[in-house]
């Protein structure tokens, strides 16, 4: 029996910048992952997007908006939630 493939998601694009250094990053990160062994297809910049964004809307009950005044500390705050245990 062969494995069921997912479902795409089409969704309408959303516009999102990124400086040139994080794209540098998101790069490296793409090359750590083992293709031979991804079951999905290929993985791109915008895949690492959709699972943060993901990990931050599964734990967005952990947030403390009050703790959020600038982009510093909504990183803070972010990195925060997602190294909390719930």
């Amino acid at each position: 029996m062969s494995p069921q493939k997912k479902k795409s998601r089409k969704t309408p694009p959303m516009n999102l910048t990124i400086p040139e250094e994080l794209q540098a990053g998101l790069n490296d990160v793409l090359a750590l992952i083992d293709l031979e062994t991804y079951e999905d297809r290929k993985p791109s910049r915008s895949t690492i997007c959709a699972v943060l964004i993901e990990l931050v809307l599964e734990k967005k009950d952990l947030l403390k908006p009050e703790n959020i005044v600038d982009y510093d500390s909504l990183r803070a705050e972010l990195e925060r939630i997602l190294h909390e245990q719930e």
